[in-house]
């Protein structure tokens, strides 16, 4: 053989082949750090092969959890195809078996389902608990609809009053709205009304609908088929401002046909 003629044993042949074709993968994200639960954190990796055959791309994302001299298996994140270089971890300390706590030394896996002996491990990073707002941050930041109240009858094709309490975003041009149904799905085929300028409404303080006197009014009409059936026909609406700081919720109230 010509390799052996260049005084390469047949010892050494093995240990180079073996050497050239082993698969080998590399964590590059996460490289430690603090990640707050619920938050999204990239997963990416390289790798110095292609697979080939069936289900030779599949690649396992799990969380492990290091204390001392104990790795702990916390359970799969997700399954992807290894060709893909990187995943997005949309809610950090969530696996397909549950929430993990808030603590350090948490670190991905990634191993090659049909080869697990091709296998990474990242940095260890942190999971910090998710952030909630104190009761009192969250009650200054709700936007105070007055209409819909609660019961009231809009009717199909009708002009009909959506009217909510400025005082707090007159800074906004806008606010959205969507109409949903009492568990909370969407009931407007995923559509979001815009309700552009976010203008005063021209009231005073002793109407009723305003009592702060700096209200927005929108009056929106819609038909019957623009609106998923709910039961009852009971809905609400979730408006929000456009960078969500500032949400309120409507009273439960009725879309009926005249």
């Amino acid at each position: 053989m010509k390799i052996m003629r260049i005084g390469v044993g047949a010892t050494a042949l093995l240990a180079l082949s073996v050497a050239a074709s082993a698969k080998t993968i590399s964590v590059t994200k996460p490289l430690g750090g603090e990640f707050r639960a619920g938050t999204s954190m990239t997963i990416a990796w390289t790798k110095n092969f292609t697979p080939i055959g069936p289900g030779a791309d599949r690649l396992l994302v799990k969380l492990f959890h290091r204390a001392g001299d104990i790795t702990s298996d916390l359970g799969l994140i997700e399954e992807v195809d290894v060709n893909i270089g990187q995943f997005v971890w949309t809610k950090v300390g969530h696996t397909k078996t549950g929430d993990v706590p808030a603590d350090s030394n948490y670190t991905i896996l990634l191993i090659m389902k049909s080869d697990p002996a091709t296998f990474a491990f990242s940095l260890s990073f942190t999971i910090k608990p998710s952030f909630k707002p104190s009761a009192a941050l969250q009650e200054a930041r709700i936007i105070r609809i007055s209409s819909p109240w609660q019961d009231v009858v809009f009717l199909f094709d009708k002009p009909s009053p959506v009217m909510w309490d400025r005082s707090l975003i007159a800074a906004y041009d806008k606010v959205y709205f969507y109409v949903r149904r009492p568990d909370g799905s969407n009931a407007g085929f995923n559509q979001m009304f815009v309700t552009a300028p976010n203008t005063p409404y021209p009231q005073s303080s002793t109407d009723p609908f305003c009592s702060s006197g700096n209200c927005g009014l929108y009056m929106i009409t819609l038909s019957q088929d623009a609106l998923l059936p709910s039961p009852n026909d009971q809905y609400y609406l979730d408006m929000f401002t456009p960078d969500r700081k500032y949400m309120g919720k409507s009273k439960l109230f009725y879309w009926k046909k005249d």
